[in-house]
């Protein structure tokens, strides 16, 4: 029977166990296993309205696609403008988006991506990406650059200091380009401090805009075959590395059990799950 599911993917456990596995990427699938991706050869993102009370976000969102389009055979990406405001819902539009007054669906991430998805094949149908305006955005120095914390380093702050204050302003493009990797199917990777899908930034520090070698295997897993079968773990272990159950991630909704009329796809056999920017504040790691 078709269903709707609501998961988040978030970075909660073994910060303090840093890897130096080859093959540490995690991509999400179906509840059958089954590789959440596009089948199409070329995804267009259409930038809201919104995005432009955002300096600077329109040429991060631009670089941010290049960085990742036609990668190990990922679709070819591009973005447009049509001046239509739009909601982040299942259109069949990509759409980026910026909500000046924040979003209650991203809670206290700097972004969130909402992914929808065939359950019985796992193509990717909408995916659309929310800038949270209740923290500061800012794009820095587009060079590519590596995060000075380790993952052992980074736990020890979120473990031992207190919350810092919305004043602080996070990389921009970093935020875009770890969101343009959730909407191609890629999952957060909380071990490799080193990668894109790493899932936490600092304030005021430019961080990694553009894919790793991790970052990359990942995309070859997901796009080398037809059904993601070249990844070397099961759906098993992925579950247990912060993906969560559909009965968990419900009440990162609007409240209640998610059901196919919430959001006027009544009748379709989609699956939802929410990616999202963790942020390091400097002073504690916020996440869900």
């Amino acid at each position: 029977m078709s269903k709707i599911a609501a998961l988040t993917v978030a970075s909660i456990t073994a910060l303090g166990l840093a890897t130096t596995e080859a093959r540490a990427f995690e991509i999400k699938r179906t509840e059958s296993g089954r590789a959440v991706r596009w089948r199409v050869s070329d995804v267009q993102f259409v930038i809201d309205p919104s995005v432009d009370a955002l300096p600077g976000a329109g040429d991060a969102i631009a670089r941010g696609t290049w960085s990742w389009t036609a990668r190990r055979g990922s679709p070819t990406l591009g973005v447009s403008r049509d001046g239509i405001s739009r909601t982040a819902k299942y259109d069949g539009v990509n759409t980026i988006l910026y909500a000046p007054e924040g979003y209650e669906a991203a809670g206290r991430a700097l972004a969130i991506t909402i992914v929808t998805y065939d359950d019985r094949t796992g193509t990717i149908l909408d995916a659309d990406i929310v800038l949270n305006g209740k923290y500061k955005l800012a794009p820095f120095d587009a060079a590519e650059v590596e995060s000075s914390l380790t993952a052992t380093e980074v736990e020890a702050q979120a473990q031992s200091e207190h919350d810092a204050d919305t004043s602080a302003t996070y990389d921009l493009s970093r935020v875009v380009a770890h969101e343009l990797g959730h909407a191609l199917g890629l999952s957060d990777e909380p071990t490799l401090d080193g990668s894109l899908m790493f899932p936490y930034v600092q304030p005021a520090k430019q961080e990694r805009s553009t894919p790793a070698p991790d970052d990359l295997a990942g995309l070859l897993s997901l796009y080398a075959s037809s059904n993601g079968a070249t990844h070397s773990k099961d759906a098993s272990s992925l579950a247990a590395l912060g993906c969560t159950t559909s009965r968990v991630a419900s009440s990162a909704m609007s409240g209640g059990a998610p059901h196919a009329d919430a959001r006027g796809w009544c009748g379709a056999a989609v699956a939802i799950f929410l990616g999202f920017v963790v942020r390091i504040t400097g002073k504690k790691r916020y996440s869900r």
